[in-house]
């Protein structure tokens, strides 16, 4: 699958044919059609959504994850989420408990998947992980083992979740392997039949196509392009999740 990906991104064209601040908010949230497939469906998301005008979401994530303006940071995607989501699924209301914390192992998710996610029987629960993994270095079977340990105490427990790729960031790439933790990710959602935002492609993409100046000299002109970049992770997510919910359950 991720072959296909990157044979598919070498055909796109650029979309940086002209300056990001030249852009419009949708052209510099544009990706090739392969980054935004998806083949998981999220069923119980669906049956909540046809009973149900107000529907629960668990964010469950490190610091890329954090509410909007913690520590003066830029705002995250989640900020974003909850207007990207209405304006998808009209009428309906989305309650989304945040319980991201920095620094958070997987291994410390998981803890913590038992302990809160599940009593709290959420509809949804968006997990972030894997950053924290590649700056430690950790091994990745340890890392797969408790990405699927709790895939499987969320699917005993009837809640849908999608996984959130790590990060891409140019600058750490040189001495940070996220690649490694992205693959598999990717090879354990396939497995659990859990739908994988691929964020670190897209992230990687804009990168390479110069959508976003990370990388300006001015702190505040960072700042603004870390939040739009981020706005566009938010309307990429709910639009996957849409497409999940519009698939028949397996």
């Amino acid at each position: 699958m991720r072959r296909l990906l990157l044979t598919l991104l070498l055909l796109w064209p650029a979309v940086a044919a002209q300056p990001a601040h030249a852009m419009e908010p949708k052209e510099r949230c544009a990706l090739p059609d392969s980054l935004r497939f998806v083949d998981a469906p999220l069923p119980g998301l669906a049956k909540a959504l046809k009973a149900r005008g107000e529907i629960r979401v668990v964010v469950l994530g490190t610091s890329s994850s954090l509410k909007h303006d913690t520590g003066g940071l830029a705002r995250t995607y989640v900020a974003g989420l909850p207007d990207a989501l209405q304006a998808r699924f009209p009428g309906k209301q989305f309650a989304i408990d945040n319980l991201s914390l920095r620094t958070q192992s997987t291994a410390q998710m998981l803890k913590r998947i038992t302990a809160e996610v599940v009593p709290a029987k959420p509809d949804l629960l968006i997990w972030q992980t894997g950053n924290v993994e590649a700056a430690r270095q950790t091994d990745t079977n340890s890392f797969a083992e408790s990405l699927s340990d709790g895939l499987r105490r969320l699917q005993t427990a009837g809640i849908d979740a999608i996984l959130i790729a790590p990060q891409y960031r140019a600058r750490l790439s040189p001495m940070v392997d996220t690649e490694r933790f992205d693959q598999m990710m990717n090879w354990v959602g396939d497995s659990a039949g859990v739908p994988v935002f691929p964020r670190h492609d897209m992230m990687q993409f804009w990168a390479e196509n110069e959508v976003f100046d990370l990388q300006a000299k001015s702190q505040e002109t960072q700042m603004r392009e870390a939040e739009a970049m981020n706005g566009c992770l938010a309307q990429q997510l709910a639009e996957m999740i849409r497409r999940a919910v519009a698939l028949p359950p397996r």
